[in-house]
């Protein structure tokens, strides 16, 4: 003959002799019954939507430009304005094929632009195709496929640097360079194009 005990709260219950295992088996079966559903909902993966694996990313390609990465939960939480990762990065299909590349911004930013740095991926690893400083834009014209990318800064008050950049077949360099004054209040600058420093 075998006595259960059960505890209610503080108090402990005691039923009357009970025969056999049976009812042990049973007790035990409606214990584990109890708490497998507990466990198995705090054991459940979480899923990540698709926009936040994209902010771990860039992050990831900040840390790997030697930028200071905007990680997600930086970000705000209500919604009230455009997420930090968003406004220093840029994306775009330069060659083409289907997977976008990164521009991702540092922190040093100035009147004539920022730190930035173009990231690749390739195959399961990504690359910086090259990182300059200043004002970019992504130009129609291509190289080896690859999209032309003009970089501009300032040089002084009324002197700009202008930089554009062509894919070789392995990454980009600067290929035609020219600096715009603009002298005497005039509205269109005088360019003069320049050799190209090296980088």
């Amino acid at each position: 003959m075998k006595t259960i005990w059960r505890a209610t709260g503080s108090v402990s219950q005691k039923y009357g002799p009970i025969a056999g295992g049976t009812a042990a088996l049973t007790a035990g079966a409606l214990l584990i019954a109890l708490l497998a559903p507990r466990a198995a909902i705090a054991e459940e993966p979480r899923a990540i939507d698709p926009e936040t694996q994209e902010s771990w990313l860039i992050a990831r390609l900040q840390q790997m430009a030697g930028f200071s990465p905007v990680f997600p939960l930086d970000g705000p939480e209500d919604g009230s304005q455009s997420a930090p990762w968003r406004s220093n990065t840029e994306k775009h299909d330069l060659n083409r094929d289907g997977t976008p590349e990164y521009i991702v911004m540092g922190d040093n930013c100035g009147s004539g632009g920022c730190d930035f740095a173009v990231m690749h991926q390739q195959d399961t690893h990504w690359k910086i195709l090259f990182s300059d400083y200043g004002d970019v834009q992504i130009l129609e014209t291509r190289h080896q496929g690859w999209a032309d990318i003009s970089v501009s800064n300032r040089l002084g008050a009324a002197e700009y640097e202008t930089t554009e950049y062509q894919f070789n077949g392995t990454d980009y360099r600067p290929a035609i360079c020219t600096t715009l004054s603009y002298e005497n209040g005039d509205s269109e600058p005088t360019a003069t194009q320049v050799s190209c420093r090296q980088r």
